[in-house]
């Protein structure tokens, strides 16, 4: 099971920098900030 859950994982992380790289500038930006925002928020609690 840990060896089907590893590969589903390397497939998502494979197809992720393609979706990345289709969405508009705006668009990347914008995930950008709020990943930023979600790291301060776990760091400061």
């Amino acid at each position: 099971m840990a060896g089907l859950i590893g590969e589903m994982f390397r497939r998502f992380m494979s197809r992720q920098a393609a979706f990345f790289s289709r969405l508009p500038r705006s668009a990347r930006q914008k995930l950008a900030e709020v990943e930023n925002k979600y790291a301060e928020l776990r760091i400061t609690g």
